[in-house]
């Protein structure tokens, strides 16, 4: 994710004929390559979001159900 904001910063630097291109209207490529990386952003968040979820919570879980009989044994 962070080689597209890369990416975006330096075409935004250095392709600004690119950049400024009309693809509809006044819809342009930086318009639509800005709201992609909003798209991304929100993507990647849900991903993380469900591999916690899936993953992250369940070790989270044994681990805390590993060190209950320690904390007892007290």
């Amino acid at each position: 994710m962070a080689a597209w904001y890369l990416l975006y910063v330096i075409a935004a630097v250095f392709a600004r004929g690119l950049m400024r291109h009309r693809l509809a209207g006044d819809v342009n490529v930086t318009l639509v390559l800005g709201l992609l990386e909003f798209a991304g952003t929100f993507l990647l968040a849900r991903r993380y979001a469900r591999y916690s979820r899936e993953v992250l919570d369940p070790l989270r879980a044994q681990v805390v159900a590993d060190s209950e009989p320690r904390a007892a044994g007290r």
